[in-house]
């Protein structure tokens, strides 16, 4: 059942992943093994009433080499199993899947890894995701304008994230338009009074992360949307930003982002900033930590027997 909502406005959430990855021990965390991802994916953004998705792409997970996440979700949208249940139209960067209980548009999106001042940081942005990867931010930002993209400096204060930027980074990045924006990030969910305890992870995913990053925004006036950052099914929809639906045009990739772009740069925008709830947060966290900081491999040993099984 659709999340009730103003149907003049338009929900978006410009940075997620919808799992991990893609492989069949992710599905299985979240109850969707065997399942079809997109079908998923639509029904769960359909159900949190969200309009416009973006699915974030990262060039450094050698899983997704061959193929992109956006590429990989678009064809299992448009298999034959799901035909008699959606409609699916493909729109250059982005793509439609629409069913009886609603329609959702996925676009293509880039995490995009910059090089400056001897460091790596991570810049968001939505419509595309061919953009170089190690640049510095005066030669990434100049990319994404020239080709009509915005720069989102993405979850700058959590630490989690290839260390935190400094408030004086973000505002340098501000006054040379090297960013248009910042995010509140719904993955970013510790609550505050846990960042008090003597814990780094808690501190490096606290929600004081994004509380000192709003204020900063309203400060000097940066526009802050929010995204969910969803790496897994039950995080998309809890955090999102809200649009006019009559100042954007849905009929094409390049008016979508083009309206949503300059509805953002005006702070033409309302925002939810919703956050994953910390049971749920915990849960990821645990997995991540266990398989991938700490290299049990748990995930290794559970894809080896599937491999084991087909063969």
């Amino acid at each position: 059942m659709s999340t009730q909502k103003d149907k003049s406005k338009v929900r978006a959430s410009f940075h997620g992943h919808i799992l991990a990855d893609y492989g069949q021990w992710w599905r299985r965390q979240f109850g969707i093994e065997g399942k079809n991802l997109a079908d998923v994916a639509a029904e769960r953004c359909i159900e949190k009433g969200i309009d416009v998705y973006a699915i974030t792409n990262e060039s450094v997970f050698s899983n997704f080499e061959k193929i992109s996440r956006f590429e990989q979700i678009f064809q299992e949208a448009d298999s034959p199993s799901l035909k008699g249940k959606y409609k699916v139209g493909r729109i250059g960067n982005a793509f439609v899947m629409q069913s009886r209980a609603g329609k959702v548009i996925f676009l293509n999106g880039k995490s995009i890894r910059v090089s400056d001042d001897g460091r790596t940081y991570e810049l968001l942005t939505f419509g595309s995701s061919e953009i170089p990867d190690g640049m510095n931010f005066k030669d990434t930002s100049s990319y994404l304008h020239d080709n009509g993209f915005l720069s989102v400096a993405e979850h700058p204060f959590a630490g989690g994230h290839h260390g935190a930027i400094s408030e004086e980074k973000i505002l340098e990045l501000w006054e040379n338009r090297y960013i248009d924006a910042v995010e509140h990030n719904g993955k970013i969910a510790v609550p505050e009074f846990l960042s008090l305890l003597p814990v780094q992870e808690f501190k490096n995913y606290s929600r004081a992360c994004n509380r000192r990053l709003e204020e900063l925004a309203d400060k000097y006036r940066i526009p802050m949307i929010a995204n969910d950052d969803s790496d897994g099914i039950s995080h998309i929809g809890t955090a999102y930003t809200e649009f006019d639906r009559n100042k954007i045009r849905l009929n094409s990739d390049e008016n979508i982002i083009r309206d949503l772009n300059a509805l953002i740069v005006n702070g033409d925008f309302k925002t939810h900033n919703g956050y994953l709830n910390f049971l749920e947060f915990m849960r990821y966290a645990g997995w991540i930590l266990s398989v991938k900081e700490r290299g049990l491999g748990l995930k290794e040993k559970y894809e080896q027997k599937l491999r084991q099984k087909e063969s």
